[in-house]
């Protein structure tokens, strides 16, 4: 058996594990609690089911054998996950042309969304035309209930009929209270976007 073991030993070192694991084999059959069969085994193994099986015995035999125990603890433990690195986030060209140690540095260009102000502050003076609108039409109709017809939708003396009139009076008035506040808008939500830059 020591023969067998020593030319195991031999054949390993020499580069032929597959070899010498035949020989490993052949004296762990003979000689079951040989610790030191066990831990060339161990070395010459094919994958890790065999390594967890040689340490097993390794500990069956020695129960102190803190390698042995420490390698075991390191076979079963689950895999680390790992961690895939974060981009570098570049804007500029100059930037992500640039090099580091002669690989190019991993990147994704971020593109900004820029969105137009022109939709929110059109949605802004809408609403804003429209509130002005009624307010006037019900500031005119405390100040003049006979002339009230020509801005608001409501009845009143003689208006009967008047329906479309009204309402061309009323988008009349509208629409000047609109550009105003359209332009209101548009001008503070420019003002608010150079701010949220600065």
């Amino acid at each position: 058996m020591d023969d067998l073991l020593q030319q195991g030993i031999t054949t390993y070192k020499a580069g032929k594990r597959d070899e010498a694991r035949k020989f490993f084999i052949t004296v762990v059959k003979q000689s079951p609690d040989s610790e030191l069969a066990w831990g060339w085994m161990y070395q010459a193994s094919n994958n890790d089911q065999e390594r967890i099986h040689c340490l097993k015995q390794i500990l069956r035999i020695n129960p102190k054998s803190e390698k042995a125990n420490q390698l075991l603890n390191q076979l079963l433990a689950p895999p680390p996950t790992p961690i895939s690195p974060s981009p570098i986030q570049v804007n500029s060209p100059e930037i992500a042309a640039k090099k580091t140690n002669n690989k190019p540095v991993v990147e994704t260009k971020t593109k900004e969304k820029k969105q137009s102000i022109f939709v929110p502050a059109f949605k802004i003076g809408l609403v804003l035309a429209l509130v002005n609108t009624f307010i006037d039409a019900i500031r005119i109709w405390g100040e003049n209930p006979s002339q009230a017809y020509i801005i608001s939708l409501g009845g009143g003396p003689g208006t009967s009929g008047l329906l479309a009139y009204r309402l061309a009076m009323l988008i009349g008035a509208a629409i000047p209270n609109f550009v105003l506040w359209f332009i209101v808008a548009l001008v503070v939500m420019f003002i608010v976007r150079q701010i949220k830059k600065a």
